[in-house]
């Protein structure tokens, strides 16, 4: 698999959570940010800025208007 194959499928996983009940501690979300990490990892290395700002990001739920419910996410973490 090419990395734009590689990339296109993490893509697609990933609008696939959308209108999903997915926290940041779903195994599924889970499995998904480790593919995505060593992607990164293998394409950028383990250092890069790219790898490093995605690996530290906090995902929180949004909501259909796009208002974040980053408290009630904190709640269940």
């Amino acid at each position: 698999m090419t990395a734009t194959e590689k990339i296109e499928k993490l893509l697609i996983e990933a609008e696939s959570f959308i209108g999903k009940d997915k926290t940041s501690s779903d195994g599924e979300f889970n499995a998904w940010k480790q593919s995505l990490i060593r992607f990164l990892e293998k394409e950028y290395g383990k250092g890069s800025t790219t790898t490093r700002t995605l690996s530290s990001r906090r995902y929180a739920v949004l909501s259909l208007d796009g208002v974040s419910h980053q408290e009630e996410v904190e709640r269940f973490e």
